[in-house]
């Protein structure tokens, strides 16, 4: 980070993830699984660039430029005897290049605020690389396209009402994502929901579209006791176009899927999550803080995705508590304790030739 004038600064950056994980069967003699292989190997390197300007007292502007680069490697083995022997090796690689931009607004002696920024992102694709014994690939038959370009948008206004000490604010924005290299192409080793039989099967699809949000909030805060209390009300709206899922059903037919796969990704049925949230922040002594506060969710897709007849979303619990509370006891020690509670949920669970939800 280079700071050019106090008013001035630029800054860059750079990070690499690197992930690798195999399973395989472990030394215990032989059952009901075959002995297979497999190696998963992910890399994620990032660098940007931005720069910061204050243009006048009551403006500050970013803008910057992020280099993305992400490869993916899978191996897939048993260890059968032809024809039975099966060995799957894909490589892929993909770019992408983003600019954005990001501005604040601090208007009427600043108890007006606006934020805004833009976002927009262009992928390409390298061509895939496959190495197959034993099993066939139909992604290389397929026109592969990389993901359309991403534009996202976000708008943020907050006013403080002074004499009340009251501050309304609302928010408005837009978010994409790209589906992963791994659910595009990538494949495993599973037991058939039937016949407890490991086979393998491709989970991607090269032509799964991206998944799109457009996002709405508003709420106001009330400050009380000269700021020492903070009660805060919000109320959230979430729709989403389209949700990418991991099918394993009975959906996904092999003699019907166009790459043969048992299970795996496909865009779903978009959904909404809405809801609100009451929280309170409060610092009875200088050395003593609490903070708490409740949600309540309501999330759920447009149509069945895994299970016949239910809509809800797997995962997401409608009730959640959060209590935090913080003691100063010297400059240089502090102690917490931290509470989350959540009420029950769903998930996905196979039983009897179908999917059912599991609470």
């Amino acid at each position: 980070r280079h700071v050019l004038t106090p008013r001035t600064s630029w800054q860059s950056s750079y990070q690499r993830v690197h992930v690798a994980r195999v399973y395989q069967d472990g030394p215990l003699g032989p059952g009901w699984q075959s002995p297979y292989w497999s190696r998963y190997v992910g890399d994620t390197d990032t660098a940007d660039v931005r720069g910061t300007a204050q243009i006048a007292s009551w403006l500050n502007l970013t803008g910057g430029y992020e280099f993305e680069r992400e490869g993916y490697f899978d191996a897939q083995k048993n260890t059968l005897s032809p024809p039975d022997r099966i060995d799957v090796r894909t490589r892929i690689q993909q770019e992408s290049h983003a600019g954005y931009f990001a501005g604040q607004l601090g208007l009427l002696d600043r108890r007006l605020q606006i934020s805004f920024s833009g976002r927009a992102q262009a992928f390409r694709l390298g061509r895939p690389e496959f190495q197959l014994t034993g099993s066939a690939s139909n992604y290389d038959r397929v026109q592969i396209q990389s993901p359309r370009k991403a534009l996202t948008g976000d708008i943020s206004i907050a006013y403080l009402l002074a004499r009340s000490n009251t501050k309304f604010r609302a928010h408005l924005g837009n978010a994409y994502r790209a589906p992963s290299l791994y659910e595009r192409f990538g494949g495993g080793f599973s037991a058939n929901p039937i016949t407890q039989v490991v086979e393998f099967s491709p989970y991607g699809d090269p032509l799964l579209l991206p998944d799109r949000y457009n996002s709405f909030d508003g709420g106001v805060d009330q400050y009380l006791l000269s700021n020492r209390v903070r009660i805060s009300a919000t109320a959230f709206y979430t729709r989403m176009q389209s949700l990418t899922a991991f099918d394993f059903s009975g959906a996904i037919q092999p003699d019907k899927d166009p790459y043969g796969r048992m299970m795996g990704y496909l865009n779903g049925s978009g959904g909404t999550s809405r809801g609100f949230e009451l929280s309170v922040e409060t610092r009875p002594l200088k050395s003593l803080t609490i903070n708490g506060s409740y949600t309540y969710t309501d999330a759920k897709m447009d149509q069945a995705l895994t299970v016949p007849g239910f809509r809800r979303i797997f995962g997401v619990p409608r009730h959640m508590g959060t209590l935090v509370i913080t003691r100063y006891w010297t400059s240089r020690i502090d102690t917490s304790v931290d509470l989350f509670h959540g009420s029950s949920y769903y998930n996905s669970f196979y039983a009897g030739f179908d999917s059912r939800a599991f609470q």
